[in-house]
């Protein structure tokens, strides 16, 4: 992995209100937190792709499948923790891979953000972050993935792309804060907490 490499190149990373060199030595320095009570709970590994450019942050949407708790949301290439990793890394290695085409040996490592419970399974999620080396080309599996988008980073710095998402439960509706993307697309729940701690982390 180069865990480093794109250090060398310090004026290249920044945009004014966020740092990718600042958010990697953040990272370094407060690896995100373990969630102690879910140590008997099943694993999965998400990876937040970053791009120099801007910066941009890649995100997907998840193909509308039944069983899927969440079918057709806006999301984090990853997945479940199978018994033939070895670890966490190797899981969002080989779900990345699988899902757009980015192997994430041969980008940069920059750590973890604090691991979360979602509000609709018993799973514990750790979200890795990664800076892709240039060219990165994605390729969707078109089995799990429906599309896939780079967000500008200003873009969740900008309060006024803040919303609200109501989806419908057994009847009932719930009202969940929300990036809205593109005018139709909502970034809400897990992946809403998730790019929340990355500028939380990124600020220090």
């Amino acid at each position: 992995m180069r865990g480093s490499s794109f250090l060398e190149d310090k004026a290249s990373l920044k945009q004014e209100g966020f740092s990718i060199e600042r958010l990697s030595a953040n990272l370094l320095a407060n690896p995100g937190k373990k969630i102690s009570e879910g140590d008997s709970l099943p694993d999965a590994a998400v990876c937040l792709i970053l791009k120099s450019d801007g910066p941009s942050l890649l995100m997907i949407k998840r193909r509308e499948l039944e069983g899927d708790p969440w079918s057709g949301h806006m999301a984090f290439p990853g997945g479940h923790y199978a018994e033939t990793d070895k670890e966490l890394l190797a899981t969002v290695i080989r779900e990345v891979l699988e899902e757009v085409n980015i192997d994430l040996r041969k980008q940069s490592m920059l750590g973890t953000l604090d691991e979360l419970l979602p509000g609709n399974r018993l799973i514990r999620v750790t979200p890795f972050v990664a800076l892709a080396g240039e060219p990165t080309v994605v390729k969707i599996n078109e089995r799990e993935v429906a599309d896939y988008f780079w967000i500008p980073i200003s873009f969740f710095l900008d309060p006024s792309n803040c919303s609200t998402f109501a989806p419908e439960r057994s009847g009932a509706k719930f009202s969940f804060p929300c990036y809205m993307y593109g005018g139709k697309y909502a970034i809400w729940g897990l992946s809403f907490r998730i790019i929340q701690d990355l500028l939380a982390k990124e600020r220090g």
